[in-house]
């Protein structure tokens, strides 16, 4: 059993991915060939966006977003304390000033209520993080943040295909930022990510910037830019996959209803909320419990793999280090515990999780 089975994934789908390899092989045209422009066009349009630009990774796109608007030293940068490192990384990068807001026990999401006891005049953006494929509470956040000139980013690396009231991940915020790292809803063979926005200006900008600040012009630099350019190759395995992204989504739900109706009444255990109105891409599986070293005795006991999304807060990490009253997040970093999941991950092994579970 593997926590996250890429493999099959591939199999599913190998003639037609190694087709589309073997034509950009035979192009020979590896960096920004014409299977990139096709994938920024499908993605656009999948999510409703204006515009789309594809990068060499999630946290590349995150850094070209903010790059893209700017900020000035210590201008300040408000993200979830119970996240992944990305947006704390870019953000330090670019010598922003960086609070940490704590998130919703339920959902594991931005809490609006503490986000809005954050905000000073001096806040520049907020970063979302739309977490284990579902979206944060955007209709309170935007309402917060209204006619205070601050811009919102979704880090939506972990949503690709979900909806908050029927609006897709990636074209809610500002910007919105995904990835296509192997174990994303939608994954490439290697590093991967893109942008999103309906800002035009904003959308020019970082075009310039991910591949060396040029403009449309070769050799003619008005930006101090990047080498941020996703490769042909992984455009043409993400088109493919692309065209499968709705019943990779179906079998997602599928895979996680059996979990919800099989785990429903172990009291030991606090399952996924997903909201009313939102749709999850369930980029995880990951539950709560108060009992967690012990349940990783019996996933080690039963060779059942695991992961533990985040075992440190960010504001506890070394490199951004802060005094922090946020107490849900560091509740959740030793509560949240995720089980194998996957669109292929075979019903005999959830049952083998589930009953692992039971036991506790």
């Amino acid at each position: 059993m593997k926590f996250i089975d890429i493999n099959t994934e591939y199999k599913k789908f190998q003639r037609d991915i190694d087709q589309s390899i073997s034509r950009v092989l035979k192009k020979s045209n590896f960096i920004l060939g014409s299977e990139v422009k096709q994938l920024e066009n499908k993605l656009k349009n999948f999510t409703g966006s204006k515009y789309c630009i594809t990068t060499s990774s999630g946290t590349d796109g995150l850094l070209l977003a903010l790059k893209s608007l700017n900020l000035k030293q210590n201008d300040e940068i408000i993200i979830p304390d119970f996240a992944y490192v990305s947006p704390a990384e870019v953000a330090a990068v670019l010598n922003l000033k960086i609070k940490f807001v704590d998130v919703d026990y339920e959902t594991f999401l931005i809490d609006p209520k503490k986000l809005k006891k954050k905000i000073t005049n001096k806040t520049k953006v907020i970063v979302v993080v739309s977490l284990f494929g579902q979206c944060p509470n955007f209709t309170e956040i935007i309402k917060i943040i209204k006619n205070k000139n601050i811009i919102l980013i979704e880090d939506a690396a972990q949503s690709f295909g979900a909806k908050y009231k029927n609006k897709n991940s990636c074209n809610i915020a500002d910007i919105s930022v995904t990835s296509f790292f192997p174990t994303k809803t939608l994954g490439c063979f290697g590093d991967g990510g893109a942008v999103f926005t309906n800002n035009k200006n904003i959308f020019k900008k970082i075009t310039y910037l991910r591949n060396h600040g040029q403009t449309n012009k070769k050799y003619i630099h008005n930006y101090v830019g990047f080498n941020a350019r996703l490769d042909t190759i992984q455009a043409a395995v993400l088109l493919i996959k692309l065209n499968k992204i709705k019943k990779l989504l179906k079998l997602r739900t599928s895979k996680a209803n059996n979990y919800y109706s099989k785990l429903k009444n172990n009291k030991k255990i606090i399952l996924p909320k997903i909201k009313e109105n939102n749709f999850s891409s369930f980029a995880q599986f990951t539950i709560k419990t108060k009992f967690r070293n012990r349940l990783i005795e019996i996933f080690k006991k039963n060779k059942i793999p695991f992961s533990i999304y985040y075992p440190k807060i960010l504001s506890e990490q070394k490199a951004y280090k802060q005094k922090s009253k946020n107490k849900i997040s560091k509740i959740l970093s030793r509560e949240a515990i995720s089980i194998p999941f996957s669109p292929w991950i075979a019903i005999k092994d959830q049952n083998k999780v589930i009953d692992a579970i039971n036991k506790l």
